[in-house]
């Protein structure tokens, strides 16, 4: 960890986030209290505890800000009714002997009471009893829960980073004294930032993934490599997700032996000698001093950068390839043609950060990169737990490109491993499960089940999965043919249709045969490293999203998909055939909040379903427009100006997921000149915002003219939209700086 303390990391997050802490503190602290105080009058009455009483602490639990309520997430536990946790957890009898050790500070009592009350109280831990603690004793406690896939308020990469707090990593399993010892750091060390409410702490810890990631920029190493002469070889390196160098001779002769020589000057000096290789030391830093996380640059020549990704792991060999040593690289940016800050003939140089901080280009890319690991680390961490997630915001925030990038990084943007597919009022469980459909027969027409894009989708991830397992041969034949037989039928160029399906479905129950007759345990090692698949569904929350899914929206849930804990399979109503979801087929949808919020949601889907808001991203305007020397730099800041003003009187006339999203705007990208950014404005602005505003406000005219000004003239409640012809560019422009004018902030 270098010289890093704990304390430094505490302080960055303090810094970062105080004024967001600040915005919600007064308000949750007067919740907090409301809930201490009314616990503390029943305990020192001597009253019992009812459901009434639990569901009034529950319900002030949840009238704490949006941003805080994480913080009490434990109240009442998740392991079973919570209202029952918090009238068994109440009612204990050690529980009125903890509050008076807390009131009096006598440590020692409270964690013996603290170990009395766990093992005599059903679904009550540490998560339940430290949020207990911090509600009566903030500036000693804190609430701590946090899981690999969930930052909670104690991140498990925080627990990793640090060696004082590495070994205190499983604390839901430590004894009561260890479990206090790592309470007493954590107070320690917020304390001497100038932290006194663990609240506020446990705020800022939940806020560490994200500060991790924004902070990896400074502590990553950036390398130029050449994937080939002329980069001969990249189109390999982009559809394998790998960067590949030569030096072919020595891996011929060495093997994995050249992974374990660990001297810098000998490793040199053998490769110089017995390989008449004068590049020893680009070989010696792809294999020893290249990290997973490093940023890669791909090269052609000696001064173009044509690609950017980020390493993912250690060297590997593969003597079927030219070049054949290579590091796995997720490429974010394939079709790149920029300028290098470094111009070298070599295969391998690394870049220093001040090359890099010199070029502007360069640098706003590799923020953009940060920025996008940063939604791809927080979409991977739901899907791993969920399997499913929709991404949801107002129109223009980047939903659907966010998702297609997400899974065409993955994929290597193969289409074999990704469907697409638009949701629709119309949309039917025919379409996507299965249905019926007339096929050309002998007799004329017959009518077959036809397997819809989701359930096709699931065949191809679970055979993908299994044909290359070696464990079962005829498993393995099975899931080839029934591929095979797939592949046919979607490629549209079969004579006998009725042949064909029949011939598919017998592979279906064929394969289903052998599943059945296999290990559990077995079949399912088969998917822990397989090729994820993906649907995106796009404008999901168009379609009736419970018929479209009908009875499978039950076996979306993680541990019921085939070969998990809670394995569901059903039988479906057209085909009358076994079915279930595969573990490695993964569910992205996007939801328009304009068309409808997400509170409207079906429950049960929700339920299934994670979570992430995109909203209107300033930054990304900033970063894709602003450049220092361009002609049309005025306009473009202009752009952003009047757009965070449109949203401010937006969240303040209607509500916050209607909202116009940066990506309207991000088309001024490529204008050079102030005059072209002026026309390209005016078309978005007339065009695209305008329609939009007219839609959400179409009943208010006052609305209307207080957001668009001299846009639209209003009398007597109508209102008629000026013309894109009815403005000079000047007049246009006075126009959005006066809307732009009433932004705070800006």
């Amino acid at each position: 960890m270098g010289d890093l303390k704990l304390s430094d990391v505490f302080r960055k997050l303090k810094e970062k986030h105080e004024e967001e802490w600040k915005s919600v503190e007064e308000e949750f602290i007067e919740k907090v209290d409301e809930i201490r105080n009314f616990v503390i009058e029943k305990v020192k009455r001597g009253a019992l505890f009812t459901e009434e009483d639990a569901e009034k602490i529950l319900n002030l639990s949840k009238n704490v800000p949006e941003g805080s309520k994480f913080l009490l997430r434990f109240i009442g536990s998740v392991g079973g009714d919570k209202k029952q946790v918090i009238v068994n957890l109440l009612s204990n009898e050690y529980f009125s002997k903890l509050i008076e050790a807390l009131e009096n500070e006598k440590h020692e009592d409270i964690k013996a009471m603290v170990e009395k009350i766990i093992q005599s109280t059903y679904n009550v831990k540490y998560t339940t009893l430290t949020t207990w603690l911090a509600i009566f004793k903030p500036d000693l406690f804190m609430p701590v829960w946090g899981f690999e896939k969930e930052m909670g308020t104690l991140p498990q990469s925080l627990l990793k980073r640090f060696d004082e707090l590495n070994k205190f990593r499983k604390w839901w399993d430590l004894r009561v004294n260890k479990f206090f010892d790592l309470l007493q750091i954590l107070r320690t060390t917020a304390n001497s930032v100038g932290v006194e409410n663990m609240f506020e702490m446990a705020f800022y810890l939940n806020k560490y993934l994200e500060d991790k990631l924004n902070d990896s920029n400074t502590t990553k190493r950036f390398w130029l490599i050449a994937p080939g002469v002329g980069a001969e070889y990249w189109n390999t390196c982009v559809n394998r997700g790998i960067i590949c160098v030569g030096w072919r001779k020595a891996v011929e002769k060495l093997g994995k032996e050249i992974f374990e020589i660990e001297d810098e000057e000998s490793f040199k000096k053998r490769v110089r000698n017995e390989f008449n290789y004068g590049d020893s030391h680009e070989l010696w830093k792809f294999l020893k001093e290249i990290s997973e996380g490093d940023i890669v640059f791909s090269k052609r020549g000696m001064k173009e950068i044509i690609g950017i990704g980020i390493v993912e792991s250690e060297p590997s060999i593969d003597l079927e390839m030219k070049y054949p040593i290579y590091r796995k690289v997720k490429w974010y940016k394939i079709d790149l043609s920029l300028e290098s800050p470094k111009q070298f003939s070599g295969a391998v140089a690394e870049l220093r950060r001040e090359e890099i901080e010199e070029n502007s280009e360069l640098k706003k890319l590799i923020d953009s990169v940060i920025c996008e690991i940063q939604k791809d680390l927080e979409i991977s961490l739901i899907l791993e737990s969920k399997k499913q997630i929709i991404l949801y915001g107002p129109p223009g925030t980047g939903k659907t490109r966010l998702a297609r990038n997400y899974i065409e990084i993955r994929t290597n943007r193969n289409r074999k491993f990704y469907e697409f597919v638009t949701f629709h009022p119309s949309y039917s469980y025919e379409e996507f499960i299965e249905g019926l459909r007339p096929i050309p027969a002998e007799n004329g027409v017959k009518y077959v089940v036809e397997d819809g894009i989701f359930k096709r989708m699931a065949i191809r991830a679970m055979c993908e999965a299994i044909r290359w397992q070696n464990l079962d041969l005829n498993l393995a034949k099975s899931a080839e043919k029934l591929l095979k037989l797939l592949n046919e039928i979607e490629s549209g160029k079969i004579e006998r249709y009725d042949e064909y399906y029949d011939k598919y479905n017998e592979a279906k129950r064929e394969l289903w045969q052998y599943l059945e007759m296999c290990d559990k345990e077995k079949v399912k090692k088969f998917f822990k490293n397989a090729q994820p698949f993906y649907i995106l569904i796009d404008e999901i929350n168009r379609g009736d999203i419970s018929k479209i899914f009908g009875e499978l929206i039950t076996l979306l849930e993680a541990d019921k998909r085939l070969f998990a804990e809670n394995e569901l399979t059903v039988i479906l109503p057209y085909s009358k055939t076994k079915f279930g979801i595969p573990p490695n087929l993964y569910i992205i949808g996007t939801m328009n909040t304009a068309d409808r919020s997400i509170a409207l949601i079906d429950i049960a889907l929700r339920r299934r379903f994670g979570f992430i808001e995109l909203m209107p991203d300033y930054d990304v305007l900033r970063r894709k427009l602003i450049k220092e020397g361009d002609e049309a730099k005025d306009i473009k800041e202009l752009a952003i100006k009047v757009l965070h003003a449109l949203n401010e009187k937006i969240r303040k006339l209607y509500d916050r997921d209607h909202q116009i999203g940066h990506s309207y705007f991000i088309k001024l990208e490529d204008c050079k000149s102030k005059d072209d950014a002026i026309e390209m404005l005016k078309q978005i602005w007339f065009y695209e915002v305008i329609p939009l505003l007219q839609e959400y406000f179409y009943d208010s005219p006052e609305k209307l003219s207080e957001i668009l000004k001299d846009f639209v003239s209003v009398s007597d409640d109508s209102y008629d939209f000026k013309k894109i012809d009815d403005f000079t560019d000047e007049e246009f422009e006075d126009i959005l700086r006066k809307i732009a004018g009433e932004s705070s902030g800006q």
